[in-house]
């Protein structure tokens, strides 16, 4: 158990970027073995965001390159393996079909087009490894008028409606710049592929899985459909502010810090106006929920000028300590750089060591298991870094045949390019 409730499960993942390397890396943590497909013609593009190592990566006592100290890469890849083929050669492709049978699933992030024109069918998948699972995350599914289209999380928050609602009260609406359907549909994902692991067990058949990034992030919005119907009214941004609830607020601090704050029942709107101890909020345009929030912009105002002679730290524990929902907003560089205790204590965010970037805080398994405590979280791969191991441990390739292979530019590292 201590491997994961997966062990045993293989995958061969086409992932790319994030959609489709976030979700095996889940899988990866959950104990399956993932091995990731490269290429040393054209890695990923996570792997090629900048042309140099990052300048608080640079450490001249390690041998570096920037194909393999990239952040984005490295934090949506671990556990897993990587081999490279050149699947642009008749060889590459051949070893591709070798591989293939030994894996319960195959996963890809690629448009619908793609793995088919390599040959790829369920049926063909079924013959070679009965029972096999083909799980693929596209931007529109493989079917629809879009089906064929490209995409990634930047075009399908607008179209599933998530850029209308996302942004501050009054704004058109915006796209987060988080591209939040590529881990949304992650998750999606990995639950329909338990589903069919499920399926299989009981009856062996094979599946395929077709999921759309749209319809995904369109599920997740899901709540502004209902309170279209309740009220008809078509939400848009609401900034930090609650449909409901009032105060619920990001307010700036005395330390230039911001405090999130939110008095969510009558008891802890009560316990909040008695620390701040403004006359002001004992008026009667403050005296229920439905008066506050119909006067919500005063009483920001109000709570604005208390916050703002306030240290954030502490007014977090005090507001904390009487029942008032607060917390100082966190930078991500801190979250990770300084962990919060609590994900550190958790085991979510820990220091994993990589080959070429050295030790770094990254976040891991989001889940606890009684039954065992989860192994060490292995660092995401160098370029074709498993190569060797995978090819000649399942493909019973001696030295000599992988090394020919190297020398036709098939597989290898990034080391056999500089040989």
């Amino acid at each position: 158990m201590a491997a994961g409730p997966l062990a045993g499960i293989r995958v061969l993942s086409f992932g790319q970027a994030w959609s489709g390397t976030f979700s095996t890396e889940l899988l990866a943590l959950l104990g399956a073995d993932v091995v990731q497909m490269g290429s040393l013609k054209r890695p990923d593009v996570f792997r090629r965001l900048r042309s140099h190592i990052p300048a608080g990566v640079v450490d001249h006592s390690r041998t570096q390159c920037p194909l393999n100290t990239q952040g984005h890469y490295n934090s949506v890849n671990l556990h897993k393996r990587e081999v490279t083929l050149d699947l642009n050669q008749d060889k590459g492709v051949e070893l591709l079909w070798q591989l293939i049978p030994k894996f319960d699933i195959i996963a890809d992030n690629f448009r619908p087009t793609v793995l088919p024109r390599w040959g790829v069918t369920l049926e063909k998948l079924h013959e070679l490894r009965p029972g096999i699972i083909w799980a693929s995350v596209s931007g529109y599914g493989e079917t629809g008028p879009y089906w064929d289209y490209p995409a990634n999380g930047a075009t399908t928050e607008p179209m599933s409606g998530l850029s209308s609602l996302h942004g501050y009260e009054g704004d058109p609406g915006m796209n987060t710049a988080g591209l939040y359907p590529d881990p949304v549909a992650g998750y999606f994902l990995v639950a329909m592929i338990m589903a069919a692991l499920a399926h299989r067990d009981k009856t062996g058949e094979p599946q395929r899985v077709d999921l759309s990034m749209l319809e995904a992030m369109a599920a997740v919005c899901g709540d502004a459909i209902v309170s279209y119907d309740a009220t008809g009214r078509v939400p848009g941004p609401g900034g930090n502010h609650h449909p409901r609830i009032t105060p619920h607020n990001n307010y700036l601090a005395a330390d230039g810090e911001w405090l999130a704050l939110a008095a969510e029942t009558e008891v802890a709107w009560q316990a909040l106006a008695k620390r701040i101890n403004d006359p002001r909020l004992s008026a009667p345009e403050f005296a229920t929920m439905e008066t506050r929030k119909a006067n919500e912009a005063e009483l920001d105002t109000l709570i604005g000028q208390w916050c703002s002679t306030q240290d954030a730290n502490q007014a977090e524990r005090e507001l904390g300590s009487i029942g008032v929902t607060a917390a100082r907003v966190k930078t991500l560089y801190e979250l990770y750089s300084l962990p919060d205790p609590d994900l550190s204590a958790n085991g979510f965010v820990s220091q994993i060591e990589h080959p070429e970037t050295g030790l770094t805080w990254l976040p891991g398994r989001p889940w606890r298991f009684s039954a065992a405590a989860g192994t060490p979280i292995r660092p995401s791969p160098c370029v074709g870094e498993h190569s060797k191991d995978v090819l000649m441990a399942e493909l019973g390739l001696t030295e000599l045949e992988y090394q020919t292979l190297v020398d036709e530019g098939v597989t290898g590292t990034l080391d056999d390019l500089k040989s």
